[in-house]
């Protein structure tokens, strides 16, 4: 599959090699639906039947009605279109109207009481009023980062029953309040929000989706690769420069933004499980095969840990196998290989593509099993500055 067009014309004038982007970047005409799939195109409304798609072997993806939309308190967001759900809930594609620059925005909806599984008054544990508070935390953490490569926050609400509407500052109280009444109580009575609502810049795909299609690039090279590098390595920095680790760095949770003049830049997002960089944190979060060894021998970790994770991802890229890379298997290999030599031989003779080799050496870093010797995100970025290709 070839790269993404570098700008919005290369949709325009026919001659893109990315027609599932085109698609999607130029939306449809009034009277027409997005048919996704292998050969995304638009149909007229004419060849739908009840809202189901006549395009064989895709997915119809069209406009939802107001009827539709998750959210009930705010007429001027149109949602468009679902481009995705996991256990915390689904993320929508909307029009925000009131921002005529960057109308298009991403929306994540949690359910709050489909994840807590309650109804709307029941008996809670302090754990419970523990977990809402975890959700706030995106977008505490969130709302105080601004950099071009981490998926910008724009704002949030939450709604309860019928159409009230509380803002970021009164669901924080909110919850303040049922931590200060759970420190006394085994059990609480409280109604929590329906639905808890981030929205967010919209980004074209994640790091994950472009791995699984760009060894079919046969112009992918170190240029390639060091873009990414870059822009990942900018985003974490900043991260790590605010105070925080992320921990859950993987491909599904980077994200590419494809701009009409600058073209793919990519950004750190999805942080629902970062932290302030103490001294030293616990707890065994994240996804498994990407957590540093010190996370899964319960030890203390600082934003080393991002690194090892990281070095992970950036092996994904440049690896041999294609599809059928493992990183379990190698993330358990690089945890027994503590001697930087055998690590660095493995890595070069039966990881990375020969043709990426140049980048052995600093993945090499970033996978140390010895946190203290592996390297910062300050450190990697002057790192990748200096290599040439």
């Amino acid at each position: 599959m070839p790269l993404p067009p570098k700008t919005v014309a290369d949709c325009i004038d026919g001659s893109d090699e990315n027609p599932k982007f085109c698609s999607r970047l130029n939306r449809c005409g009034e009277g027409e639906f997005y048919c996704g799939g292998n050969e995304p195109r638009c149909i007229p409304v004419t060849e739908v039947n009840n809202g189901v798609s006549d395009c064989e072997n895709t997915d119809l993806k069209s406009p939802l009605n107001d009827t539709h939309s998750p959210w009930k308190t705010d007429d001027s967001l149109k949602c468009f279109q679902l481009l995705g759900s996991g256990s915390f809930g689904k993320v929508y594609e909307a029009i925000d109207q009131t921002d005529v620059v960057n109308p298009n925005v991403a929306v994540k909806c949690v359910d709050i009481r489909k994840t807590l599984r309650c109804s709307a008054a029941s008996n809670f544990s302090t754990r419970d009023v523990g977990y809402f508070a975890a959700v706030l935390n995106e977008i505490v953490v969130l709302s105080g980062l601004s950099n071009d490569h981490v998926v910008r926050y724009i704002s949030c609400w939450a709604e309860a029953e019928g159409t009230e509407k509380l803002d970021r500052f009164q669901l924080q109280a909110y919850v303040d309040s049922l931590l200060l009444n759970s420190a006394s109580s085994t059990g609480l009575m409280w109604v929590p929000p329906s639905n808890i609502y981030i929205k967010m810049e919209l980004c074209q795909f994640t790091l994950k989706y472009f791995l699984e299609n760009h060894q079919l690039i046969p112009n992918f090279a170190n240029g390639h690769v060091a873009a990414i590098f870059k822009d990942i390595a900018t985003g974490l920095s900043y991260i790590h420069s605010k105070g925080f680790i992320h921990r859950d760095i993987k491909p599904g949770n980077i994200f590419c933004k494809v701009h009409p003049i600058c073209g793919c830049i990519w950004k750190m997002g999805d942080l629902g499980l970062a932290t302030r960089d103490l001294d030293k944190t616990f707890g065994q979060v994240g996804t498994d095969c990407y957590r540093s060894p010190e996370m899964k021998r319960g030890f203390g970790y600082t934003t080393k840990a991002d690194m090892w994770s990281l070095g992970l991802v950036f092996l994904e890229l440049v690896q041999q196998d294609g599809n059928g890379f493992n990183v379990a298997q190698v993330s358990e290999k690089l945890h027994n290989l503590g001697i930087s030599r055998h690590r660095y031989l493995y890595l070069k003779e039966a990881v990375v593509q020969e043709r990426f080799a140049i980048w052995v050496k600093v993945i090499n870093k970033l996978v140390n099993p010895d946190e203290m010797k592996r390297i910062s995100s300050t450190e990697l970025e002057v790192a990748l500055n200096r290599i040439y290709y």
